[in-house]
């Protein structure tokens, strides 16, 4: 997991090749103008669309994992909180569904703020509760296939 400002995005260039792209994409184009429909990148290994949903208390949420795709999470004009665990620390796993699984919050691990011009990058093995807070948040979300 990696949470930081969106000037220190471009420290992270060689990562992943993905997320390369990712950050390619984003120092040529603006957040506020990017469109809200699913935008393809790479075709399916790098994409995104922009979420502006209603925001809720963590006892209504879940943690999610992903199996094949790298989340990054990008502030646009609102934010929300975001709990962060490792993967392997929580022990009822539903099902895979596609890509995503999703577990009941049984810890409350640790609290992101996902500030306007913050970010967070989650892996496979990144356990995530997005969504905590009042209000909508509005946030660019990038999938990048691993």
């Amino acid at each position: 997991m990696i949470y930081d400002r969106m000037e220190n995005l471009f420290k992270y260039r060689g990562m992943h090749p993905g997320l390369d792209k990712a950050i390619e994409f984003l120092s040529a184009h603006s957040l506020k103008e990017l469109p809200s429909e699913r935008t393809e990148v790479d075709g399916d290994s790098v994409y995104f669309s922009r979420s502006n949903r209603p925001l809720h208390a963590p006892s209504k949420l879940r943690f999610e994992s992903h199996g094949k795709y790298i989340d990054l999470q990008i502030g646009v004009e609102s934010g929300e909180s975001i709990r962060y665990l490792p993967a392997l620390q929580l022990p009822d796993w539903g099902e895979w569904q596609g890509d995503i699984r999703f577990a009941p919050a049984c810890e409350p691990g640790v609290v992101l703020e996902l500030k306007k011009e913050h970010f967070a990058v989650f892996f496979p093995q990144d356990a995530h509760m997005p969504g905590i807070g009042e209000g909508f948040s509005n946030k660019i979300v990038f999938k990048i296939k691993e």
